[in-house]
């Protein structure tokens, strides 16, 4: 009776290419904004108070790198949600639709399908399908299991497109005990042969400043690696609760 939706199931998921651009974009900004505070601790966290120290530009630029890629990641899923939202509002589903009136059903769906996007948002497309099933067969039990795949599939592609936010969020804290790891090594590394030798106030005076170097490393990238993971969880989760509450509401409808 009526043609079913053609086309990819749509999703929330963001697009990888995009967001590693804006990225990248966005931790250029912030290492250029830190190049001119120079003699402030936030300049001293990333890059060195005065001088550039090229360990904190390796770890502190990349634990930068993957919170600036799940903050824009997340700002895009959040877009996406509010569209979703903004679909649901506006389908032409009236609330006293009678569901035995086949032409008014018919009617119904042929004004759901000429909505602008309606293919490229989950809430107009399950909606679409749902009906279809229901205007083609009259079978409540094969529309009730339509339903629930539909519903199944929407729920599973919105988990699996949080995954990699998820594994960008994992990284931070790795990254700064990584840098941990290499601060401490690049400043004890050759303390031990350096005590051996016969050794000058000027010569101490230089492994002392190796160590305090890659001991500021080791507690900076440790330091930042923690903040930015805590701080990039919370809108993390926070859009997938959301993205939770839009697919409820579709469950409902």
């Amino acid at each position: 009776k009526v043609a079913f939706l053609s086309g990819e199931r749509p999703s929330t998921a963001v697009n990888v290419g995009i967001s590693i651009l804006l990225a990248i974009a966005v931790t250029a900004v912030i290492f250029l904004i830190l190049w001119q505070l120079k003699g402030t601790f936030i300049r001293d966290l990333f890059i060195g108070r005065y001088e550039n120290d090229p360990g904190r530009y390796i770890f502190q630029g990349l634990i930068t790198f993957m919170w600036a890629l799940s903050t824009v990641t997340v700002i895009q899923k959040r877009v996406k949600i509010k569209s979703e939202w903004r679909m649901l509002e506006e389908l032409p589903i009236p609330e006293d639709l009678d569901m035995t009136d086949l032409p008014n059903l018919i009617e119904v769906y042929e004004n759901l399908c000429m909505m602008p996007d309606v293919t490229k948002r989950m809430a107009g497309t399950r909606v679409a399908r749902v009906l279809a099933m229901w205007i083609n067969t009259e079978d409540f039990e094969r529309v009730n299991q339509t339903a629930k795949e539909e519903s199944e599939l929407d729920q599973f592609s919105a988990d699996a497109s949080f995954r990699g936010n998820r594994l960008f969020i994992w990284t931070m804290p790795l990254l700064g005990f990584l840098g941990t790891v290499y601060g401490v090594s690049y400043g004890i590394g050759g303390f031990a042969e350096f005590l051996r030798g016969e050794v000058t106030a000027e010569e101490i005076k230089y492994q002392v400043g190796l160590i305090t170097q890659g001991l500021a490393i080791a507690f900076y990238t440790t330091l930042l690696g923690l903040f930015t993971s805590g701080g990039a969880a919370y809108p993390s989760m926070q859009a997938e609760r959301s993205e939770e509450e839009i697919l409820g509401a579709i469950d409902e409808l």
